[in-house]
């Protein structure tokens, strides 16, 4: 799933490509398999095993992808790669990619486009990236968290100095997200008492103790107003 991101990331930056109009509005991306690969494995030599593994790739995402793990129905079908393949030309492998022009006002998946370019990424980072874009994926500014249900979802047993390092990179991710201007300054815990309904900290406060309880955050909503002519 993590090339995906990197596709999207790699067209994202593409100012070449072709519109048509479908059932909706798609670009049609063209461009050399071997540059996507210097894109997504900056520094790496590119050699033919990497090749047929990419054209393996964009042979494959033919097959109509959806993103299916995204939490939101309309979200869902936005973001769809209805035709995709790559080709042999003059000795040069071309990949042929068509994908909805709405996934350019799409914000989810470009949370962390830089990320998605880098040269490696840890299991446990992709996961918590993945994890944040999941919650993100909704159309609901409330975004709900709840870090030992994540903790516990791993297939074997996690030790508390990993645990520890992953609750560390929640909150990294998500003051880079606060001071990007994307979320509200302050972290909700809900609490079961009703004498005291909630607890507010603010993301500067937060530490990896708070990540015990589950915990929500706000999308900031962006108002542009136009100005009066008349003032």
């Amino acid at each position: 799933m993590i090339i995906l991101f990197k596709l999207l990331a790699y067209v994202r930056s593409l100012d070449d490509y072709e519109t048509a109009k479908l059932t909706s509005k798609f670009r049609k991306f063209k461009f050399p398999v071997r540059e996507f690969l210097k894109f997504v494995n900056p520094g790496r030599t590119v050699n033919h095993r990497h090749l047929k593994q990419a054209t393996e790739f964009f042979n494959y995402l033919k097959h109509n992808i959806v993103f299916n793990f995204l939490s939101d129905q309309s979200y869902r079908m936005l973001v769809t790669i209805p035709e995709a393949s790559a080709n042999k030309i003059k000795n040069k492998w071309i990949a042929e990619v068509w994908v909805a022009d709405q996934i350019f006002d799409y914000f989810k998946p470009f949370l962390f486009t830089d990320h998605f370019k880098q040269k490696s990424m840890t299991m446990d980072e992709f996961l918590i990236l993945f994890q944040i874009i999941q919650n993100f994926s909704i159309a609901n500014l409330r975004k709900e968290f709840d870090i030992p249900k994540f903790l516990n979802s791993y297939p074997f047993q996690l030790n508390g100095t990993r645990k520890k390092k992953i609750k560390d990179w929640f909150i990294h991710y998500i003051k880079m997200l606060h001071q990007e201007g994307k979320i509200e300054e302050q972290v909700v815990f809900p609490l079961l008492s009703e004498s005291n309904s909630k607890q507010l900290i603010k993301i500067s406060d937060l530490n990896s103790e708070h990540l015990i309880k589950p915990f929500i955050i706000f999308e900031v909503i962006e108002v542009n107003f136009t100005k009066n002519i008349y003032t």
